[in-house]
């Protein structure tokens, strides 16, 4: 692999959740060059690893991307973003990168107006998050719940539900969300929205929604997690992305991510590996 990523968006994922967002980039900047990262490797330390061994994965994969010379890295996961992105922006950037030009955002759910404003009024009733138990593990979401009042938010473990779509097929998919959603079979004709927190979900949205009444709310956030990466490149001109064409990489099985991406974004590519360096 070449050392050609300079002015590129790089997008790091333990998966293919941020597959779910290319699409949206494209809307705002169809020119735009896009690096991803399919860190397969990694993902199946995402629900057990400790939030120090999910920062140590973050600072090797963005110091990886950095020396192929791209400056911009966007944690693709709420996991990564959750645990590791303030301790990499706060503390390892200013000692290892200081004054170089270097940078490394996350993906968050844009709650404040996609839930919190906008349907206001559901604030009383029950809603699902469906995320990573590392990312329950936080409390952000949570706390970000409690202080606009939607006490009966309920946070529902679905690691599973990760690997289904990651790796399994359409029946996989479907016995994960079963098993997931089968601690609360007797709420669910209760709930009133639901909250994808993974990209992942992202991919099979409409899925997921044909399980509930068509009047639960699903709050969606790729788009908005699209339109605040612009919003970043925009006010920030030195991490300006020359156009260019998107291209893959992946440290797991090429040709399972090759039919990945074609499910998922219509695109027939070849990716090319990559290895997460130890150092």
């Amino acid at each position: 692999m070449q050392n050609t990523l300079k002015n590129s968006l790089a997008i790091y994922d333990l998966g293919i959740g941020g597959l779910s967002i290319i699409p949206e980039l494209r809307k705002f900047l169809p020119q735009i060059a896009i690096h991803y990262f399919c860190d397969s490797e990694f993902f199946v330390y995402d629900s057990t690893a400790g939030f120090s061994q999910l920062q140590d994965r973050c600072r090797k994969a963005a110091k990886s991307m950095f020396e192929m010379k791209s400056n911009l890295v966007v944690l693709a996961t709420h996991t990564m973003t959750l645990t590791s992105l303030d301790e990499l922006v706060h503390r390892w950037i200013p000692t290892e990168y200081d004054s170089m030009g270097k940078a490394v955002i996350g993906v968050r759910l844009s709650l404040g107006q996609d839930l919190f404003e906008r349907h206001w009024h559901l604030r009383d009733e029950i809603g699902l998050f469906l995320m990573s138990h590392a990312s329950i593990r936080t409390g952000y979401y949570q706390q970000e719940c409690l202080k606009k009042g939607f006490n009966n938010a309920i946070f529902v473990p679905a690691d599973k539900l990760n690997t289904a779509i990651e790796f399994g097929d359409s029946l996989a998919i479907d016995m994960a969300l079963k098993e997931i959603l089968s601690p609360f079979v007797s709420l669910l004709d209760k709930v009133k929205y639901i909250v994808p927190g993974s990209t992942h979900f992202e991919l099979i949205g409409d899925r997921i929604h044909k399980l509930f009444d068509d009047d639960v709310v699903m709050v969606m956030s790729a788009p908005e997690i699209a339109h605040n990466i612009v919003k970043y490149i925009n006010k920030h001109p030195e991490f300006k992305v020359d156009s260019g064409i998107t291209k893959y990489y992946t440290n797991g099985p090429v040709q399972a991510f090759k039919d990945q991406i074609k499910k998922y974004t219509g695109e027939d590519v070849e990716p090319e590996q990559f290895v997460v360096k130890a150092g």
